[in-house]
């Protein structure tokens, strides 16, 4: 037992300490993002992605970069999702420039009958960073993806949701209430 103590101390000592990650999640700009299948309309893309950062801000070298959920609903009924028969579907490597490259991104495609597994090679695109370089406010990307229908090109624009109105609302509400609060304590001294 008195042995143990020492090399379980020594082994805790020589482990590398845990690298922090942040969990960033984006709603897609519907207005700025889209599919064009070959040959057919263009169709506007809604729904969210949540990405999982190594260090940020990110230092002189690069940092990891793993889309971990990506829900895409496009305006004539397909989605798109990543491949969920693949450990790590999304996993890429972002620089500090806010360049990023995800060597293979799997992907499923489906039009609502049929669902297809796809791994896009050498995805790439750009973050734009929050304040200090602490987050990730804007993720902008574009491929191709070469289906058994033919080609569809996306292009993709996510950024940090909005606070909702409702939130903002209740927010000056509780700021009424105390400042209404004062006044009455201020009329009755």
């Amino acid at each position: 037992m008195l042995l143990l103590r020492p090399l379980v101390a020594a082994a805790l000592l020589c482990a590398s300490p845990a690298a922090a990650t942040t969990l960033t999640v984006l709603v897609v700009d519907s207005g700025q993002s889209f599919l064009i299948a070959e040959g057919g309309p263009i169709e506007s893309l809604a729904g969210s992605l949540q990405l999982e950062v190594g260090a940020l801000p990110v230092g002189p070298g690069n940092t990891t970069l793993d889309v971990v959920g990506l829900d895409l609903h496009a305006s004539g009924g397909g989605t798109i999702v990543l491949d969920p028969g693949q450990p790590s579907p999304g996993l890429g490597v972002l620089a500090s420039s806010g360049a990023f490259l995800i060597p293979t991104l799997f992907l499923r495609l489906s039009d609502g009958v049929t669902s297809v597994d796809l791994a896009l090679p050498d995805v790439t695109g750009s973050v734009v960073f929050g304040p200090g370089g602490a987050s990730i406010a804007e993720l902008s990307t574009g491929f191709g993806v070469l289906t058994p229908s033919g080609l569809v090109d996306v292009t993709l624009l996510a950024v940090v949701p909005e606070p909702s109105s409702a939130i903002l609302a209740a927010a000056g509400l509780a700021a009424l209430v105390r400042r209404g609060r004062r006044g009455a304590k201020e009329i009755s001294r």
